[in-house]
């Protein structure tokens, strides 16, 4: 094999893990991103940035090092550009709330990761249908109207079924988080 497709495997394989990666990581990454800026027209932004410049640094990531502090730091640093850049936005933070922020949520990750593990073993005791209407909504972001449309019912008798299984989910998990005393 050449130098080229030597220097060529290794560049595809870097790409696939920065793919894994980013895309492991993405929700935790837009969900710091949004608790910290006001509106989601910006956090959309910012996380399209962050994501740009997780890329451009990505020789400077070391394999098997913790990829999401890493990738947090740089979305902490796009926020605070954005701040600095948006002085008329109302809403600001300095770099000591920012900090307190993303300590408060770094605190917090093991009881949201927790409460993520129960809704996956919620929505698996979901019956096939009702599993596949949450996923497509929420997973797949398809409107309830085409949602409707797709399963021949009513858009007012599909918001009535998604409320039925959200309420369903939302009392799995805390029965379960009752169960494991994270709640009374």
């Amino acid at each position: 094999m050449s130098d080229f497709q030597n220097t060529d495997c290794r560049e595809n394989d870097r790409h696939a893990q920065y793919i894994e990666l980013l895309m492991g990581n993405m929700d935790s990454i837009y969900r710091y991103i949004i608790a910290m800026v006001p509106r989601s027209a910006d956090a959309d932004d910012i996380l399209q940035e962050t994501s740009k410049l997780i890329w451009e640094k990505f020789e400077d990531y070391k394999t098997g090092t913790n990829f999401k502090n890493w990738a947090l730091t740089i979305a902490r640093y796009k926020i605070l550009n954005y701040y600095r850049s948006n002085q008329r936005n109302k809403v600001k933070f300095s770099s000591q709330t920012i900090d307190a922020i993303s300590d408060y949520l770094a605190a917090h990750k093991e009881s949201d990761d927790k409460d993520l593990e129960l809704l996956q073993e919620c929505l698996s005791k979901l019956t096939d249908k009702d599993r596949t209407l949450i996923q497509q909504k929420y997973a797949q972001k398809i409107t309830t109207k085409q949602l409707a449309i797709q399963f021949g019912r009513s858009v007012s008798g599909l918001y009535g079924t998604l409320a039925r299984i959200q309420r369903a989910l939302v009392d799995c998990v805390q029965r379960s988080l009752r169960s494991e005393g994270f709640i009374r």
